[in-house]
C-alpha cells in the first residue's frame, strides 16, 4: 500500500484540492470585484473632477462678465464733482426758512 491511497485519504486529498481551488476562485473573484470597485470609484472621481472643472469654468466666466459689467458701469457713470466738501445747491423750489408764508426771509410778513 505504499503508492496507493486508501479511499478515505483519497477523498480527503480531493476535498483539500477542491478547497484550494475554491479559495483561489474566491480570491480571483474578490480581486475582480475590487478592481471593478476601483474602476467605479475612478469613474466617479473622473465625473466629479469634470463637474468641478465645469463649475470652475462657469465661475470664471461669470467673474469675467461681472468685471466687464463693472467696467461698463464705471465708463458710463457721469464724472464726479471735485467739490465734495461744498453742499449741493437745492433746486427743489422750497424756501429754506422756517416760517410758513412762502418767502425766503425768516419773518412772517409775506414779503421777500
Amino acid at each position: 500500500m505504499g503508492g496507493k491511497l486508501g479511499p478515505a485519504k483519497r477523498q480527503a486529498l480531493d476535498m483539500q484540492n477542491e478547497l484550494k481551488a475554491f479559495e483561489a476562485t474566491i480570491t480571483i473573484e474578490s480581486l475582480k470585484e475590487e478592481a471593478i470597485r476601483h474602476d467605479i470609484d475612478d469613474a466617479r472621481f473622473a465625473d466629479d473632477f469634470e463637474s468641478q472643472q465645469n463649475l470652475q469654468r462657469d465661475l470664471v466666466k461669470r467673474l469675467e462678465r461681472l468685471k466687464l459689467l463693472r467696467q461698463h458701469r464705471r465708463r458710463d457713470r457721469p464724472p464726479e464733482d471735485d467739490n465734495h466738501d461744498q453742499p449741493m445747491h437745492d433746486d427743489s423750489g422750497d424756501d429754506d426758512d422756517n416760517d410758513d408764508n412762502g418767502d425766503d426771509d425768516n419773518d412772517d410778513n409775506g414779503d421777500d
